[in-house]
């Protein structure tokens, strides 16, 4: 119901319109009979009037000449002439005996043939209608009496047309605008509703109609298809996110099968080698030598078991954030050859109680924050500073190097900088969201190199 419930409004509107029109020409029609029956019922109650007056004795002879009180529906400044009206006595032979004034020019409508049973329109030379009704007053007189239908009721009927015309325009114009609001305004959204329905999201642009009516619904109808276009736009990259993760996934597990095979795996060989001459061995010096070289190889074997496992799960995140930070900043500068300095951890650990998901993150953080510096910017030094914000009380953490960076950007798209081989910064920018934290990437005033300023709630 609710579907078609636009067309099912327009359709009411657009009969109701329809039914005025139909109502008001009919009730128009209706009202001019009405005029045109009280005009000649007016008519012909003046010539009984003046014929029952003739009739009487004694009034005859009054009839002769002017009759100076004749007035009619109205005291209009036509009657004077005729032109509204006026009453004839005249005899059987068309004379004159008594008339109002100006009523001598109606004579011709006597000679277009008058009947003396019913009140008839007629025309005269000019054009105009008259209501004409005639009557035997007895003695050869004969009673004329005639009514302007274009003077008297000209007015009146001009005011009804004029209403006629409004109450047929006043539907008629509704009908426009119902049938231009479904051209231009219904039509057009349906057109773009259907586009978008039929339309997979992410993955098909909506087919814009040439013709859509109005500007705003053209501008939706944009505005959609630029949405449509972001989100292919966006799937594309999401495309591109699983499969570096796949990827990285494949190639850390390639790493550490090759890693395994290549150092621990070799050495555990080697043990069992020098553990097999042992076994042969019949002189017990030989015999200690082997077992001797089977440990040292067992021992380094498990060495470097025992720092992929640190590395796949590292045991630093128990010791707190300051050690984390320190131990790893030690690490990662022998690993890349820069100075890692770590300031305001111990301060930022006493203040606020920060949690292992934070300590792992902000060490993660680090790790590719200084790979990228090392390797990207060219830099010496990364310096690193925890502080609390006196405001909300959340950590302040900021990292910075003397690298050569990137320009200082109001809104970073991180997805564009994945696409574009940045992998490093997204990955920083994923760590953060999930710590439902902020970030910002620029530069520090005064001072060279890259900044990474992220605030998270702790």
């Amino acid at each position: 119901m609710r579907k078609h419930m636009l067309i099912i409004s327009m359709s009411v509107i657009t009969l109701l319109a329809g039914s005025s029109v139909f109502t008001t020409l009919h009730v128009f029609r209706a009202q001019e009979t009405a005029l045109d029956s009280m005009m000649r019922s007016y008519v012909l109650d003046l010539v009984d009037n003046i014929s029952d007056t003739l009739q009487s004795p004694g009034r005859r002879d009054v009839w002769h000449g002017r009759m100076t009180r004749f007035r009619m529906l109205s005291m209009s400044p036509l009657l004077p002439n005729g032109d509204s009206g006026g009453v004839l006595i005249l005899t059987e032979e068309g004379r004159v005996l008594s008339a109002s004034a100006g009523a001598e020019k109606l004579i011709p409508l006597w000679e277009a043939g008058v009947s003396l049973d019913e009140p008839r329109m007629v025309q005269d030379a000019e054009g105009k209608q008259f209501c004409v009704a005639a009557k035997d007053a007895g003695n050869g007189l004969l009673v004329l009496a005639a009514v302007s239908r274009t003077h008297l009721l000209g007015p009146i009927l001009d005011v009804r047309r004029l209403w006629m015309s409004l109450a047929v325009l006043t539907p008629l114009t509704v009908f426009a605008g119902m049938l231009g609001l479904w051209m231009y305004l219904a039509a057009p959204l349906h057109r773009v509703v259907e586009s978008i329905r039929h339309m997979k999201w992410g993955r098909d642009r909506p087919q814009t109609p040439e013709r859509l009516g109005f500007y705003e619904i053209e501008a939706l109808s944009n505005a959609i298809a630029e949405l449509a276009g972001e989100a292919i736009a966006r799937e594309k990259l999401k495309v591109r996110y699983v499969s570096d993760i796949v990827r990285i996934q494949e190639d850390s597990r390639k790493r550490l099968a090759r890693d395994l095979h290549d150092s621990p795996l070799q050495g555990i060989i080697a043990a069992i080698k020098w553990i097999q001459l042992a076994q042969s061995s019949t002189d017990a010096s030989a015999l200690s030598e082997n077992l001797e070289m089977a440990e040292e190889v067992a021992q380094n074997a498990a060495k470097e078991i025992r720092n992929y496992c640190e590395e796949l799960s590292p045991s630093w995140v128990k010791l707190g954030l300051s050690a984390a930070m320190f131990e790893n900043a030690d690490r990662l500068s022998r690993a890349f050859g820069v100075e890692v300095e770590v300031r305001g951890a111990e301060e930022a650990e006493t203040d606020l109680e920060i949690s292992e998901e934070h300590v792992l993150a902000f060490v993660r953080i680090l790790q590719e924050a200084v790979s990228n510096s090392a390797r990207h910017g060219r830099a010496s030094r990364v310096e690193t500073a925890f502080s609390k914000n006196q405001k909300n009380g959340g950590l302040l953490f900021q990292v910075l190097d003397d690298g050569s960076g990137m320009a200082e950007q109001e809104e970073t798209d991180y997805e564009n900088l994945r696409a574009t081989g940045h992998r490093g910064l997204a990955h920083i920018h994923e760590r953060v969201r999930l710590l439902k934290g902020t970030m910002r990437l620029g530069k520090q005033e005064s001072e060279k190199g890259f900044l990474i300023d992220i605030e998270v709630p702790v």
